[in-house]
């Protein structure tokens, strides 16, 4: 069995659309969590606990990756320092680990892993029905 065969065999497990959409939102979702590093422990995490496809998981944390992190993050802090209300602290080593950062950049986080599981669902979902609806056409 080749390396191709065995990925398609694992993302087609007898599940349904839905199934694998979910699996695949939940890791992008965890991809917008501001606790870079610790990404694929919390899908492996979340696949376990809500019996999801491990390997969709971990492929939708791929969404965010080295090239898109400083804008991800960037956006998300202000995103959330203006939805607070909060003046940007003076850039400092010490600000960059306090409160004033720590919580807009989880605030932006958190909005933009509502609406990337979402809009990730959706999608992958409308997807995965018309492949299949095509392979049982052909």
């Amino acid at each position: 069995m080749t390396i191709s065969e065995t990925i398609r065999k694992l993302l087609h497990e007898s599940t349904s659309p839905t199934h694998s959409a979910a699996s695949f939102a939940t890791g992008v979702a965890i991809s917008f969590s501001p606790f870079l590093g610790l990404h694929v422990l919390i899908a492996l995490l979340a696949a376990f606990l809500f019996r999801l496809n491990k390997v969709e998981v971990i492929l939708g944390t791929l969404v965010n990756n080295p090239w898109t992190v400083p804008f991800i993050y960037s956006s998300a802090f202000f995103l959330g320092n203006h939805l607070l209300g909060w003046t940007i602290p003076p850039f400092s080593l010490d600000t960059v680990f306090s409160p004033a950062v720590f919580w807009p950049l989880l605030l932006g986080c958190v909005i933009y892993m509502a609406a990337s599981a979402v809009v990730s669902f959706v999608l992958m979902r409308a997807y995965l029905v018309r492949r299949r609806r095509a392979k049982g056409a052909a």
